[in-house]
């Protein structure tokens, strides 16, 4: 069954400076993922993403609509 979003998840994808990548968990809000961030060590040398999806309620499906954007961590 096609659905409207239910609401968005998000989580940091961190590429290191020798390209490596990591990706936090998924989290409810913005405002979490942003505080899991803060807690962590944080490398000049890496890039920081916060990406947010579209999530929909068990068994109902739709375009989660990824987008990615740059986090200036200083």
């Amino acid at each position: 069954m096609m659905a409207i979003p239910h609401g968005r998840e998000y989580r940091i994808r961190i590429v290191g400076a020798n390209g490596a990548v990591e990706f936090s968990d998924w989290f409810n809000a913005h405002a979490e993922a942003i505080e899991a961030l803060r807690h962590t060590k944080c490398s000049s040398e890496a890039k920081y993403f916060m990406q947010e999806r579209n999530v929909f309620q068990e068994g109902e499906w739709g375009d989660p609509k990824m987008s990615e954007s740059l986090i200036d961590i200083l």
